[in-house]
């Protein structure tokens, strides 16, 4: 059976970046927009379904990593809030460390009990998730050089 895992994702996406609920009380992320950073993370259920995802974006692998080592340490001092976030009154929900976002709803909720259900799945699931790390997207290879050098050895390839 599989178990769950952070997913680091990697690079941007012509699509939009993924959406970030956000809370009333938190501070978010100054100077830095979502998009202009490289890994974002999410959890990961068994099933594939998304958990949570990270509240901000990081400018590469090893400080996202950072962040799942930090939720996983310091879960236990963390803050759940929950809270209606649009008109319609719609539920999301929010983990802080020291006032600072760390994880975020991957979704909106009709009811608050969903919301609460959610955030517990979350919370349950942390603790012993694995990590792995999704392929470059699209946008990312575009970047990757298209012709090469060929060195001495015809598998050691130098981008031009």
């Amino acid at each position: 059976m599989a178990q769950p895992r952070f997913q680091l994702l990697l690079g941007q996406s012509r699509q939009a970046p993924p959406r970030v609920v956000r809370l009333p009380g938190a501070e978010s992320q100054r100077g830095v927009r979502r998009r202009d950073a490289q890994v974002t993370w999410r959890l990961l259920g068994a099933n594939n379904r998304e958990l949570g995802r990270s509240a901000r974006s990081y400018p590469d692998q090893a400080a996202g990593w950072e962040s799942i080592e930090l939720l996983k340490a310091r879960l236990g001092k963390a803050e759940p809030r929950l809270s209606i976030v649009t008109p319609r009154g719609s539920w999301g929900w929010q983990l802080l460390l020291d006032t600072e976002e760390i994880a975020v709803s991957a979704r909106l909720f009709s009811r608050l009990r969903e919301c609460r259900y959610s955030i517990d799945q979350f919370l349950q699931k942390v603790p012993d998730a694995g990590l792995t790390v999704s392929p470059p997207t699209a946008m990312d290879r575009r970047k990757l050089p298209t012709q090469f050098d060929v060195l001495d050895a015809p598998d050691r390839m130098v981008p031009r």
